[in-house]
């Protein structure tokens, strides 16, 4: 029965790396597909990066930068 099991449980596992993969790869697909759109989508990163850095609790160190 313990074979049976790790068995099972090793089949588990690729199949979720099977889907993972799967999933990685689709997600690369569309974000390739959509290229020429990622500059419309730069002043949303701004704004984010600089809600983030207002949301700080204290100043980032120089080196940081």
């Amino acid at each position: 029965m313990r074979f049976a099991l790790a068995d099972f449980v090793s089949g588990r596992e690729s199949l979720n790396q099977l889907l993972d993969w799967t999933t990685e790869r689709l997600a690369v697909a569309v974000l390739l597909s959509k290229r020429e759109r990622w500059l419309l989508w730069a002043p949303v990163a701004l704004a984010f990066g600089v809600a983030g850095y207002f949301l700080l609790p204290m100043k980032p160190p120089l080196w940081a930068g």
